[in-house]
């Protein structure tokens, strides 16, 4: 299973305690995507953890390295594609590597930026030799996978809860996050993305199309939504706002898989300016445009935004005239029939369920 770190995760490898202080995510030439985090010691000692997918590698920066007689592994172009916590590397940011083989285990790396170029020592690591000593957010691969597991035997009696619960409340509140994370058919969780308060945004992908699991979404919500919209410019972008959480289903600009962006409100208010995970330019100007337009004037009178930045992002929309016809879009008309479908059923047998497909 893949490891993902947030901003000020402790974590422990090879008996060294460090405190991961930056994640960039890059993407190469080649469309591959990794991410690497900085991390350091309590001696204040800075080291670079390198993970692209089941391979970690430990870096290190040194003044210069020799590379004669050694073989040329891989070469290219990288580009910082998401930027968080102490690192001084901004998103778009692009370098030239080469990185080379010194020994089994060994390799050398030599990066080319605007303005230096840096060199790297490097070393293989084990996923055994890290250990998560302490979290920020709860936000990371097999610890999440861990600690779904130890709630399974409470799930019976909270699902009894539920049903009590939705009998006598006829509009309960309905988490799409939870019903996301319960379908593991349609659904993999691949990364979350850190923001202000150590709040996580989560990632999933998808093998069906935008459109079905757009529809999949606002059926799993019994369409209880406050806006849908479809963006003109992209059809297999959808934006769906709820009460309280901004999701937001699109492809992937690496592999063309589907994605799925799920937030609290409050997170997209506080982290607007953090990049879409994986999207294209009009994907990332679409999913800012609709929640300015559908959800910032609300939201900025409820909750108090942490980020110095936030005063401009109401004025930055390049897609607003689109939305005057959001109330239009044909998946709010599959949300008023969803809705109204559940509406019938729960008033005709006192309960509710929800599935998937179109």
């Amino acid at each position: 299973m893949a490891i993902f770190f947030n901003v000020g995760d402790e974590i422990s490898l090879y008996g060294t305690n460090y405190t991961v202080k930056g994640k960039i995510t890059f993407s190469s030439n080649n469309s591959e995507w990794w991410d690497e985090y900085k991390i350091v010691s309590g001696l204040g000692k800075e080291h670079w953890l390198s993970i692209d997918g089941d391979e970690i590698t430990l870096w290190q920066t040194t003044s210069y390295v020799n590379i004669s007689n050694m073989k040329l592994l891989d070469s290219g172009t990288k580009k910082a594609v998401a930027c968080f916590g102490d690192v001084d590397v901004d998103r778009g940011e692009k370098a030239n590597y080469k990185e080379y083989k010194k020994s089994h285990s060994d390799y050398i790396e030599i990066e080319t930026w605007d303005d230096e170029t840096e060199y790297s020592l490097g070393k293989i690591c084990s996923s055994n030799s890290i250990t998560i000593i302490k979290r920020s957010s709860t936000r990371i691969g097999s610890a999440r996978f861990l600690s779904e597991k130890k709630v399974i035997g409470g799930v019976l009696i909270l699902g009894i809860l539920s049903v009590i619960f939705t009998i006598f409340c006829f509009s309960p509140k309905l988490n799409l996050k939870h019903k996301i994370d319960s379908d593991n058919t349609n659904y993999k969780f691949e990364t979350a993305i850190t923001g202000l308060e150590n709040k996580t945004a989560d990632i999933y992908t998808s093998t069906e199309s935008s459109d079905y699991v757009a529809k999949d979404i606002i059926k799993k919500i019994e369409g209880d939504i406050e806006y849908v919209q479809e963006n003109p410019l992209d059809t297999n972008t959808i934006a769906i706002l709820t009460k309280d959480e901004m999701c937001i289903v699109y492809r992937s600009s690496v592999n063309n898989s589907t994605l799925v962006h799920l937030a609290e409100r409050k997170w997209t208010f506080n982290n607007l300016d953090a990049p879409l995970y994986a999207a294209d330019s009009i994907t990332d100007d679409f999913y800012r445009s609709f929640y300015e337009y559908t959800a910032f004037a609300s939201d900025s009178c409820q909750y108090k935004s942490s980020n110095s930045n936030h005063s401009h992002f109401h004025t930055h929309g390049v897609h607003f005239p689109i939305f005057y016809g959001c109330s239009n879009s044909r998946y709010n008309s599959y949300a008023s029939t969803v809705r109204e479908s559940s509406l019938s059923r729960r008033t005709s047998s006192g309960g509710g369920s929800s599935g998937g497909g179109k």
